[in-house]
């Protein structure tokens, strides 16, 4: 058996290079894998098996979500837009429907980098602002993604002075609840779709493709806790539908809690809260506490 890699190919692009040399810094098993020609290790600890890469346009009625997860030295800030949907026909021949009900999750966009300063956060994330006077600068000539000042970001609660300081710019912003086991439901959540990711958003395709649970190293077993790596776009993603898992739950609750349960809560619902305050207010009900998961 002959092994063969990169370095045997005398056309080798520099294009190729550039991509060689991230996967090197940021993933050296993926990086043996496709680039040293090493085996493949333990395909089945992946954690997402049903997504793929695949063209798609974006319903014009689309309720899009985004999510943001932080970072700066080590690890790069993102932020990622996605819908729920479903296809009219088969996949990638016919047109996407936007569907709240539907079993497939689009992700359209993302915005990755790392060390971005908090000044240029707002032009990573939305590009050039379109008032005048510009809230923001864009030095970088950022594209941004498109709907990200007009529509709510579910971002990591760690920073809430970033938070403010977008807030402040104009961006619709909040932070994400976690708590107790919060990351495998989230990833539970996420896997109950068929996730169609653009071939313009190649960081995501990359933690799809990379990221595991954690295998217990004496026994070869797989753990049901994930691998904390090659998961910033992940974690976006969670924390994007995270309203939707969270109304799911609630409205699980209120199928097994009956009929009687249902009357009793929306004649104590406050239609002047928003709706985190509701959620928040409501979380201390009996009901509501024997069909959520924290």
């Amino acid at each position: 058996m002959l092994a063969v890699h990169y370095r045997d190919n005398p056309w080798f692009p520099d294009v190729l290079q550039s991509d060689m040399d991230y996967d090197q810094t940021r993933d050296p098993q993926k990086h043996a894998h496709i680039w040293l020609g090493a085996y493949q290790e333990r395909s089945e600890a992946a954690v997402f098996t049903r997504w793929q890469i695949m063209p798609f346009d974006a319903p014009h009625n689309a309720m899009v979500r985004f999510g943001c997860d932080w970072g700066y030295a080590k690890d790069p800030t993102v932020l990622v837009r996605c819908f729920i949907g479903r296809w009219q026909g088969q996949p990638g021949t016919s047109a996407v429907i936007a569907d709240p009900k539907g079993d497939c999750l689009f992700v359209d966009h993302e915005a990755w980098q790392i060390g971005c300063e908090i000044d240029d956060l707002p032009a990573l994330f939305a590009g050039s602002d379109v008032r005048h006077p510009p809230r923001w600068q864009n030095r970088a000539r950022h594209t941004g993604l498109p709907g990200a000042t007009k529509w709510q970001i579910t971002a990591d609660c760690s920073r809430p002075e970033t938070i403010s300081y977008l807030t402040k710019r104009g961006f619709r912003m909040e932070a994400a609840a976690k708590g107790a086991n919060s990351v495998e439901e989230g990833i539970t959540f996420l896997q109950n779709y068929d996730i169609y990711v653009h071939p313009r958003c190649r960081r995501t395709a990359d933690e799809l493709l990379n990221y595991r649970w954690k295998v217990d190293r004496q026994t070869g077993a797989i753990l049901s806790q994930p691998e904390d790596a090659n998961n910033h776009l992940i974690d976006a993603l969670r924390y994007g539908l995270e309203g939707v898992r969270r109304a799911r739950s609630v409205t699980s609750a209120f199928g097994s809690a009956g009929r009687r349960e249902m009357v009793r809560f929306f004649e104590r619902y406050e239609f002047g809260l928003s709706a985190d305050e509701q959620l928040e207010r409501d979380l201390r009900s009996p009901l509501l506490r024997r069909g959520l998961p924290y």
